[in-house]
């Protein structure tokens, strides 16, 4: 599969997306909890290269193909995270 810049988009909004389709996890969907997530995660997430931080008012953007996958991963199995992030293509 090909890298496409098209895959990313703005983190805040991903990250509401997936909490939309993951209330198993007791996340809500708000900017509030995006930013409580992004506290403890992004740099992490920065270093899998799931969501990099742009230069203009330090917004982030998410690659929408990998952050789901490997944000459920880091919340339910934080031992996996590495892996998941490496076999997502």
């Amino acid at each position: 599969m090909e890298n496409s810049i098209t895959n990313w988009k703005p983190a805040a909004d991903v990250w509401i997306a997936f909490a939309k389709a993951h209330p198993e996890l007791g996340y809500v969907p708000t900017i509030n909890s995006w930013i409580h997530f992004q506290r403890r995660y992004v740099n992490h997430l920065i270093g899998l290269d799931v969501v990099r931080r742009s230069p203009v008012r330090s917004a982030m953007i998410a690659d929408t193909k990998r952050f789901e996958r490997v944000v459920f991963d880091l919340l339910t199995r934080p031992d996996a995270v590495t892996s998941a992030a490496e076999s997502i293509p």
